[in-house]
């Protein structure tokens, strides 16, 4: 039977990995321990073996490559320990590989010189979903996080031909205010506050890379775009306050005005005409929990309310399984980060 897509699925006591079978519809277990709590194998750095595996996370950073292999940095382990490793996945040969890091527990890192690639360079440990990207060239790229005791601001990229990171962007210092400069207007001077629970970002078709939303001092519905090319951040839309209520506007019109609530913790998309989406997500610390659904237009700037409610912990209405509905729409959720 035909493989038709892979999920990665991230939950608060393991990390899980299966695939859908597209015309049974079952899961398969593929690789990892059924007990939660594992402390994985991390193997010979740069080796795959069929026992290696990552330990329980939770909330590590994650990527899709170019070529359909799995990475991931960080997370939390159990007892509140953070890590710094790198691992790739292999859905071919069903393998994970430690490719980076110290595989030390709360490691500061080492940022070396920012713009400098380096076999020495590593981030510090992180969890609590940092931004990811995957850009038009294979590098993955990391925004922020929490390293266990401090919001984080830092941009950074890995090569995977080279196997280094590069500290590319913000400070190496926790807890930044960030820069957002004139809305609209790129400046290498402008990047975002320290955050979390930042996991909405896509990549557009151009190369740029976004970011809406998430958790730091307060929560945020400022979007971003980072250009590669001029290493430079546009704040974009949304404001420079925290705990900022959103517009709604009217259900599927596009309109200047709009503008989500303060999220974070949700997923995102991109469809297939370059327009970025996402949905549902937490208002901060309140823990109250979303079940709208975005989109925003690149080429107009403007965001519109798809689906949903415009207020907090709604339950949804399932209809029939595999019967679409109009009617239909999921509950409320936060760190539904697999989509």
């Amino acid at each position: 039977m035909k493989r038709l897509f892979f999920l990665i699925i991230f939950c608060s006591q393991a990390f899980a990995f299966s695939f859908c079978n597209a015309q049974a519809g079952e899961w398969v277990w593929l690789h990892g321990s059924a007990s939660p709590y594992s402390n994985g194998n991390a193997g010979i750095k740069g080796v795959s073996n069929p026992t290696n595996e990552p330990p329980a996370l939770y909330e590590p950073c994650e990527w899709t490559d170019l070529n359909g292999n799995f990475w991931m940095f960080g997370g939390i382990s159990q007892v509140g320990f953070v890590h710094d490793n790198l691992w790739k996945y292999d859905p071919i040969a069903n393998q994970w590989t430690w490719v980076a890091g110290t595989n030390t527990l709360n490691s500061p890192g080492n940022y070396g010189i920012k713009g400098i690639p380096s076999a020495a360079n590593n981030p510090s440990a992180r969890g609590y979903a940092s931004a990811s990207w995957t850009d038009l060239n294979g590098n993955l790229w990391m925004f922020g996080g929490n390293d266990g005791s401090k919001f984080l601001s830092d941009l950074w990229k890995y090569d995977l031909v080279s196997n280094e990171w590069t500290w590319i962007n913000g400070p190496n210092t926790g807890n930044a205010p960030g820069n957002y400069g004139l809305r609209g207007v790129p400046d290498t001077a402008n990047y975002p506050p320290c955050r979390e629970e930042c996991s909405t970002a896509w990549t557009d078709n151009a190369g740029d890379l976004w970011l809406f939303g998430g958790l730091g001092y307060a929560g945020y519905n400022d979007l971003w775009r980072y250009n590669i090319a001029t290493n430079s951040w546009t704040w974009m839309n949304g404001s420079s306050l925290g705990n900022q209520i959103g517009i709604y506007g009217t259900k599927g019109v596009e309109d200047s005005a709009n503008v989500p609530s303060y999220h974070d913790a949700h997923c995102r998309w991109k469809d297939n005409n370059g327009n970025l989406w996402f949905y549902g997500g937490s208002n901060g610390f309140n823990y109250n929990v979303y079940d709208d659904l975005w989109r925003y237009n690149i080429a107009t700037g403007r965001w519109t309310w798809m689906s949903g409610d415009s207020t907090l912990n709604i339950q949804g209405i399932y209809g029939s399984k595999c019967v679409a509905s109009q009617a239909d729409k999921p509950g409320e959720r936060f760190e539904n980060r697999a989509a």
